[in-house]
């Protein structure tokens, strides 16, 4: 019984590695897109279709892996939660490696300096001078020290920029797990056959 546990662990964790690597890969594309977005805005579209299909191509990846291993044995709700879970953190592992990487090797500035451009647009700016917006601002400069939003958006290392990454990734991954478990479980056709 251990054995067999261990065993179906070890398959789990393995198509989730294999799959959360190209995953990965797929939301590294959304993150160049991202970076690439400030100088040309059809890459924010871009950005926001590859956000919006990430559930959808989660689930198909999830669906593939019941169906590989469908006749080792069904696959129930709590296998593929854990399956979607580390699909999805694999794929943030990948992520974070390379923001890291740009952050700390390639990026020199140049994001923090077109997101201070980006905050200061007439229309953000609009956002950031109404009365609600400005007296959280001012509790929160006040509450770390910083004279201003820019100050903090400077101050911000490559490392806080992965784990902020990283820690968002984690959540979203338990969240979307549960949908991606449920639509993704050994169908109950092939539950009656067994």
């Amino acid at each position: 019984m251990a054995n067999q546990q261990r065993s179906t662990f070890n398959q789990t964790n393995a198509y989730a590695m294999q799959l959360g690597a190209g995953f990965g890969i797929y939301w590294c594309l959304g993150f160049i897109c991202m970076i690439g977005g400030f100088s040309n805005p059809i890459l924010h579209l871009l950005l926001s279709i590859i956000l919006i299909s990430t559930p959808f191509v989660g689930i198909s990846l999830a669906r593939y892996f019941e169906r590989q291993v469908r006749q080792d044995g069904v696959v129930r709700f709590g296998r593929a939660w854990w399956f979607s879970f580390l699909l999805y953190f694999y794929a943030c592992i990948i992520l974070c490696l390379v923001a890291y990487i740009y952050f700390q090797f390639f990026d020199k500035g140049m994001f923090v300096s077109n997101y201070i451009a980006h905050l200061n647009l007439p229309e953000n700016k609009q956002i950031l001078e109404a009365p609600e917006f400005k007296q959280q601002l001012e509790q929160m400069l006040s509450a770390t020290g910083f004279s201003n939003l820019e100050e903090v958006v400077r101050s911000i290392t490559p490392t806080m920029f992965v784990a902020n990454i990283l820690d968002i990734n984690t959540l979203l991954a338990a969240i979307l797990a549960a949908p991606t478990a449920l639509v993704s479980k050994t169908p109950n056709k092939y539950l009656n056959n067994q």
